[in-house]
């Protein structure tokens, strides 16, 4: 477990290995909704998980499926 502060409050989140992150990171992505965004979805998902290269993974994911750069690249 590791823990953080979000929002003033103290949260233990899971440490998540390398092979479920990028289901994790699909998870905040409801159909018919939209794509969340990189700071949504980052926020979502870091109330419940960690792992150290969050950021920069959400960040890539957000950028191939972003509406400016065309089709969903994933």
């Amino acid at each position: 477990m590791h823990t953080d502060w979000i929002c003033g409050e103290k949260v233990e989140q899971v440490v998540l290995p390398s092979s479920k992150r990028q289901e994790v990171m699909m998870a905040p992505d409801i159909p018919l909704a939209g794509h969340l965004g990189e700071k949504k979805t980052k926020e979502r998902i870091k109330y419940f998980f960690y792992w150290p290269t969050m950021k920069e993974d959400i960040k890539r994911k957000s950028y191939k499926i972003s509406p400016k750069n065309g089709e969903n690249k994933l």
